[in-house]
């Protein structure tokens, strides 16, 4: 179906004080932005936003966040809030592949996928909500018992995301724990087909399934990071920094205690997750 455009809606979406346009670095913010710590929920492709602007206005202790790539549809939902005046409802008019540049880990309570677009021929697969690249970046942004609620009309969408759902659901992490002046733990996560994929270019050996090979690979990548970001530290500030052995752990999502930088770096393959969670620092 080819969308209408309506004259102005870009503009109407700049000037709107419910909607943000350019919500990158916003992530650990959302509290702020609502002024409370109530649970955060989200609607990736909200369409004219009857189902958020509902639920805003019958949970008035949860924030919801709807998120619309199109102006000329967000336009109907922006209106009928500008009438309503939820003060627990905003929009962002984004592509949510960027998702994880606008919430933090842990940040969303619940996502909701709505009939969403099909993307019916085959390579647009990735392009699917629930797709694995998908679900690797809900995975990030959800607290640990956060939920994605699905729903769909679409038989062949369904079939889909049954199928990508329990492969997201299996990932590897490798943590490596650096000791010292400070304490820093660092981890980085993918899917399976993307720690295939990743080690096969690392060492320039092809992997076809996941192996103690391509464990051994990750392993050997996070220890040479870390072993060069000791160096360049002890180099410049005189800190002195021990690296423990790479472990492969099954935690998911992984549990953070300490404030965490969190990088997703989007390959051509897929998605790697980089963590570094501050342990503590010596005074």
């Amino acid at each position: 179906m080819r969308l209408r455009n309506v004259p102005g809606a870009r503009e109407v979406m700049v000037e709107n004080e419910y909607v943000f346009t350019e919500p990158e670095g916003m992530k650990g913010t959302w509290h702020e932005v609502f002024g409370n710590d109530n649970p955060v929920r989200i609607e990736i492709g909200m369409g004219k936003g009857r189902f958020i602007s509902t639920l805003a206005a019958q949970n008035p202790n949860i924030n919801y966040v709807g998120i619309e790539k199109y102006s000329s549809v967000l336009l109907r939902a922006v209106e009928k809030q500008e009438e309503l005046q939820l003060p627990n409802l905003r929009f962002i008019r984004m592509d949510a592949e960027n998702i994880c540049e606008v919430f933090g880990a842990g940040e969303v309570d619940r996502i909701y996928l709505n009939f969403s677009d099909p993307w019916p021929k085959d390579r647009h697969a990735k392009r699917r909500l629930t797709s694995r690249q998908f679900f690797a970046r809900y995975n990030v942004i959800l607290k640990q018992d956060g939920q994605v609620e699905f729903k769909t009309d679409n038989k062949d969408l369904f079939d889909f995301s049954v199928e990508e759902v329990t492969e997201a659901s299996i990932a590897c992490c490798v943590k490596q724990e650096i000791h010292g002046d400070y304490a820093i733990n660092t981890y980085i996560s993918m899917d399976l087909d993307t720690a295939i994929s990743f080690a096969t270019r690392y060492v320039h050996e092809q992997f076809h399934s996941y192996d103690e090979y391509v464990q051994a690979s990750l392993e050997d990548f996070v220890n040479l990071q870390n072993g060069l970001f000791i160096v360049n530290v002890s180099n410049t500030s005189n800190t002195e920094l021990t690296l423990g052995a790479p472990e492969h752990i099954t935690v998911s999502p992984i549990q953070f205690s300490g404030r965490t930088l969190h990088i997703p770096v989007l390959y051509t393959f897929g998605t790697i997750d980089f963590y570094m969670e501050r342990v503590s620092i010596k005074e």
